[in-house]
Formats: C-alpha cells, sequence, structure tokens
C-alpha cells in the first residue's frame, strides 16, 4: 500500500510543480484508502496466482554455461570528417590489425599471470557496459542472441576458466570465458537463476496478458438479481435465546 502511494505522490511531482500529499491527490481523483488497498489486493492475488502457472515452465540452467567476455574494439573512435565518403580501406586494415595485436598481448598477459582476467577487463575491455558489469553475460544457451561465430566459439568451452579467441564480430575481437557450467551449478546458483526467471516471467505486462486471455476465455455468467434479492428479502428475525446461553 506504501509503494503505490508513494508511486501516486512521485508521479504527480514529476507532472506538476506543486507538490500533494497521497490524501490531495486521492481526494482529487477520488480514490479511496478502501479502493486503492483492494486495487493492490487484487493485483498482488494475479501474481501470485500467475507464478504458479508459470513455475514450473520457467526455463532451468540445463545445458547452459556462464560466461565473460574481453573486447578490443575495431570501431572508429572518432566519426569521419566527411560521413558521406567511406573510410580509406588502409585505415580500416590497420585499425583491425592494431586491435588484434592488442588482444593477442592482453591474452598472453592473462596466460603468464601478468594480470587477473578481472582486472584486465576493467583495464581494457571496450565493451561499453564493462565497467558495471564486469564483462559478465549471464547464464547462456545454444538460443541465447549473440552474433553466431560468439556464441559457436562460447559453446565449445568446456572447462571452467577456460578462455577461447581471439574471436572476430563486427563489434571487435573478444576474449570469452567460461565461468560455470549449469550442469555443476550450485543449488545458490540455480535459485538466483530461477529467481531471475520468475522475476522477468511475473512482469506486470505478462500478468496483464495472460489475465486478459484467461477471462477472455472463461465462461462468465452473471446473475443480474442476486443483489435485487438481497436486497428485497426481509430481514431474518431473532431467535429467542436458549436456557443455557441466559
Amino acid at each position: 500500500m506504501q509503494e503505490q502511494k508513494d508511486t501516486m505522490v512521485h508521479n504527480q511531482m514529476m507532472q506538476s510543480t506543486t507538490p500533494m500529499t497521497f490524501n490531495e491527490i486521492a481526494a482529487k481523483q477520488g480514490i479511496t484508502e478502501g479502493l486503492l488497498r483492494e486495487q493492490t489486493r487484487f493485483q498482488l492475488l494475479l501474481k501470485k496466482t500467475y507464478s504458479k502457472v508459470v513455475e514450473n515452465s520457467v526455463p532451468t540452467l540445463g545445458n547452459k554455461i556462464r560466461i565473460s567476455h574481453l573486447l578490443i574494439s575495431t570501431q572508429p573512435t572518432q566519426p569521419p570528417a566527411d560521413p558521406t565518403k567511406p573510410e580509406p580501406p588502409d585505415a580500416v586494415a590497420k585499425r583491425d590489425a592494431d586491435a588484434l595485436a592488442k588482444v593477442k598481448q592482453v591474452q598472453a598477459d592473462i596466460t603468464a599471470g601478468k594480470i587477473t582476467w578481472q582486472a584486465a577487463i576493467k583495464q581494457y575491455s571496450q565493451d561499453p557496459s564493462a565497467q558495471q558489469n564486469n564483462g559478465d553475460l549471464g547464464w547462456v544457451g545454444k538460443d541465447t542472441q549473440f552474433v553466431p561465430e560468439f556464441l559457436d566459439a562460447a559453446m565449445k568451452l568446456q572447462k571452467v576458466g577456460e578462455i577461447a579467441g581471439p574471436i572476430k564480430t563486427q563489434f571487435g575481437y573478444h576474449l570469452i570465458r567460461l565461468d560455470a557450467k549449469g550442469a555443476e551449478a550450485t543449488a545458490a546458483q540455480k535459485a538466483d537463476f530461477k529467481k531471475q526467471q520468475m522475476d522477468q516471467a511475473l512482469s506486470p505486462q505478462a500478468i496483464q496478458g495472460w489475465f486478459y486471455g484467461v477471462t477472455r476465455s472463461a465462461n462468465v455468467t452473471y446473475n443480474p438479481t442476486a443483489k435485487l434479492n438481497a436486497v428485497a428479502a426481509p430481514p431474518s428475525k431473532p431467535t429467542a435465546p436458549s436456557h443455557k446461553a441466559r
């Protein structure tokens, strides 16, 4: 309930320069505490019910592997002076050769123990997300949407800690390390993976889509006289208390 109230207050602040309390927003929009409570309860029940529907159908680790990567880019660092003119082939070739030489040197330093895998990623990787995720790409499988040459090299890795590469893609040269295997995953890793899959499956859009489908396929029969009969029914007569009650 408090999260719902805070969201309403936050949204109002984003739309207006005049801050309002929840009670002021509720009064303006005709929302009561009871209505908000019932709406919140309904959404929680939907989520709880749908979680039972998808719990046994979320993917498991199975044959998935967990990988991380280091990228040396072959893309130009500066925009071309004239975008209408193609880049000279010798410039493209030099940039490619420089990137390949650099990634090979990094790989050699890792193999020789001069630098750790994680330190190399922080220092050299040119993947824009590397500084946030340390090169971690999570659990991947044969159906993961990676460029084919990258995915093919990753899926051929056999031993944890093994590094493949350099692998060339449209982005540059990659080093790919096998960090864990789904078949050897710990109970904690399996539980964490399942939680991630459940969180993705229980998105508001997925829940609403499921509920829409359920209600469309359901055979719902309304009884329009139920409320009328309840109102028209005479009040029941109180029964006399028994001797035991006295």
